[in-house]
């Protein structure tokens, strides 16, 4: 069940606005602006109804402390007011609020712009967590084919060298000749191959 803060100062407002998404949502109260601050940390709803004046805090200094929180800031803050003036309404839109109602709320009115905010909200974490799982898998394909790179270059070195000495043996030395025959030819030129063996090397190869 989704969560709702609910702040006001006045009791009468919180009872109708109880009364109304009561049974939809699990619901907590504050009366003022810093115990709604604590309660959000605490309880950490999924949207907060937050009136504008109340004592102690008023709503626009605690929406702006919510919002300054890494743990509270992404929580969706409706100010519901009796003031409807434009300067009001953008000081909270600029502390971190996402809508405004003014007194009296059309209920209707009301229950919609809960409903849409909380589809917003978990749209944005939907889309934080498949961004998250995106990461971590293009990670895990980084890590995998850097792991298969190195397999790749550990099967090219033992396809091109002798196990036992180390060193190349006749597969690398006749690309390398077919190569260099190659860049000979195109720049004309004079190609010179010299093969050297090595006496009495299986007395060695046997030790």
């Amino acid at each position: 069940m989704q969560k709702i803060l609910i702040v006001d100062d006045v009791p009468a407002n919180i009872k109708i606005l109880r009364e109304l998404l009561i049974g939809d949502f699990e619901l907590f109260l504050a009366t003022n602006g810093e115990m709604a601050v604590g309660v959000a940390e605490s309880k950490v709803p999924d949207l907060i109804l937050m009136d504008v004046m109340m004592p102690v805090m008023d709503g626009i200094m605690a929406c702006e402390i919510l919002h300054a929180k890494p743990a509270t800031a992404a929580i969706p803050v409706i100010f519901i007011t009796a003031k409807n003036e434009v300067e009001d309404m953008v000081k909270g839109f600029e502390v971190g609020g996402v809508d405004y109602v003014t007194k009296p709320f059309n209920p209707a009115e009301l229950n919609a712009r809960v409903k849409t905010h909380l589809e917003l909200k978990a749209s944005r974490e939907q889309l934080l967590k498949s961004r998250r799982q995106l990461e971590d898998a293009n990670r895990q394909l980084e890590d995998r084919n850097d792991q298969l790179n190195h397999a790749i270059e550990q099967l090219n070195v033992a396809v091109m060298t002798d196990p036992l000495t180390g060193l190349h043996n006749r597969r690398y030395m006749t690309q390398a000749i077919e190569q260099e025959k190659l860049r000979f030819k195109r720049t004309q030129r004079p190609f010179t191959l010299v093969i050297s063996d090595i006496d009495h090397f299986k007395g060695v190869n046997d030790t």
